[in-house]
């Protein structure tokens, strides 16, 4: 691939990128969570009783980082912090009811929000825009 499509590339994902996040905020403006709240909620309901530190991971900083979004999540009542069974040093990550709700709604206002602008998409564009992030996330997903 030739260096100045390379270029092109990382230029129009870091745009779509940026984009795709100002929407989002956006989107958050009208519920009552921010997109690194819905990430983690959502990595916790998908991983059951993940530690600390696997959320720091999935996003990719410190674990300090991680721990201050996961304290606001437990002081608003979204996760519940739970010893492990074997080992009670180990604490372990678990959503509540008004966590599952709020990831519930916060998912159908995105997709509501995501859907306007994909809207403006041919269904053939939305296909091959869904084949290319499909294989692209196989490609990464191969260490």
């Amino acid at each position: 691939m030739p260096k100045s499509e390379v270029a092109k590339l990382i230029a129009l994902i870091i745009k779509s990128k940026r984009l795709i996040q100002e929407r989002v905020r956006g989107i958050e403006k009208a519920g009552s969570f921010s997109l690194s709240q819905m990430e983690i909620l959502g990595y916790v309901a998908e991983n059951k009783q993940p530690l600390m530190k696997d959320v720091a991971d999935f996003l990719n900083i410190t674990p300090p980082s991680a721990t201050a979004l996961i304290d606001s999540l437990v002081s608003q009542g979204y996760l519940k912090r739970m010893p492990d069974k074997n080992d009670r040093r180990i604490i372990r990550l678990t959503e509540t009811l008004k966590g599952k709700k709020t990831l519930r709604q916060g998912m159908i206002l995105m997709k509501k929000g995501m859907k306007e602008i994909f809207s403006k998409l041919s269904k053939n564009e939305i296909n091959n825009l869904i084949a290319i992030h499909g294989k692209l996330a196989k490609i990464l997903q191969k260490k």
